[in-house]
């Protein structure tokens, strides 16, 4: 059979819990500050990331338009030259 000794909280005892309870709070805020600063940094990568992949979509895009102009310019070109030989 097992006996629980009851223990009193004196006062010296709950200011010491108060204390520890209080510094592990702080360093929980200081770990969650650091999360922070990598999730900022990381945001900010992101959003160079983001306009890079915007600026290599515009050039695809004209790309592709220099292309088909050049293609339909030949084509017209092409079809110029044999109607000129009929």
């Amino acid at each position: 059979m097992h006996v629980m000794v009851r223990e009193s909280w004196t006062d010296g005892k709950l200011d010491e819990f108060e204390k520890r309870v209080d510094e592990r709070f702080d360093a929980t805020d200081r770990q969650f500050g650091e999360v922070k600063e990598r999730l900022d940094r990381m945001e900010n990568r992101l959003e160079q990331v983001d306009e890079r992949l915007f600026s290599m979509g515009r050039t695809m895009v004209a790309a592709t338009i220099g292309i088909c102009t050049t293609m339909i310019a030949g084509f017209g070109a092409g079809a110029a030259g044999i109607v000129a030989t009929l």
